[in-house]
């Protein structure tokens, strides 16, 4: 006993000595038909194959549900990615047709004033070569006639030089115009 190691217990898997059947067991197991030895063998065979398949399909639905919660997360972050980039398009949108509107607004008023004055300034010239000349003294060969204002002052330039009563007066320069034929009117 010099060399040798002495085990205090067995592990892992008892041998088959211990695991052969007893002599109770042994009398009924050669008693048995080959029948009843195949129909046995079968009959494990086929509870192995369904214990696998069992475990196969467990296995499978787990992935399955996994795989799902994924791609439901995924779903639920791109679906709010997408919310705040609507968000953000609506705000955008509103910001730009508010500043739209102001611009319309401040258009409009800006119409009427220069048609205000336009109407002023037309009326003034109108009651004056009513009041002060005839057609045979005022040359006008179809000129234009601008009106520049900002409420308080206003400013007529006509695209071409014209005459009243021998005096005459040069062309200025033209923004928005309107057309006047004196010789129709």
């Amino acid at each position: 006993m010099a060399g040798k190691k002495t085990t205090t217990g067995r592990r892992g898997r008892p041998s088959r000595v211990s695991t052969g059947k007893s002599d109770s067991d042994h009398g009924l197991f050669v008693s048995s038909t080959p029948a009843d030895l195949l129909k046995d063998l079968s009959s494990a065979v086929e509870k192995r194959n369904k214990h696998k398949w069992q475990k196969l399909r467990a296995q499978h639905r787990a992935q399955v549900k996994k795989t799902e919660e994924g791609i439901q997360t995924m779903a639920y972050s791109n679906k709010l990615s997408i919310m705040r980039h609507r968000r953000a398009q609506i705000k955008r949108l509103s910001e730009l047709v508010k500043k739209r509107t102001e611009i319309e607004l401040a258009i409009v008023a800006e119409m009427q004033t220069l048609g205000d004055l336009y109407e002023t300034v037309h009326g003034e010239l109108e009651r004056d070569l009513r009041g002060h000349a005839t057609f045979d003294d005022i040359y006008l060969d179809h000129c234009r006639i601008e009106i520049i204002g900002d409420g308080s002052h206003c400013y007529t330039y006509m695209s071409q030089p014209f005459r009243i009563y021998g005096k005459v007066f040069s062309a200025g320069t033209l923004r928005k115009y309107v057309d006047v034929d004196a010789r129709n009117a």
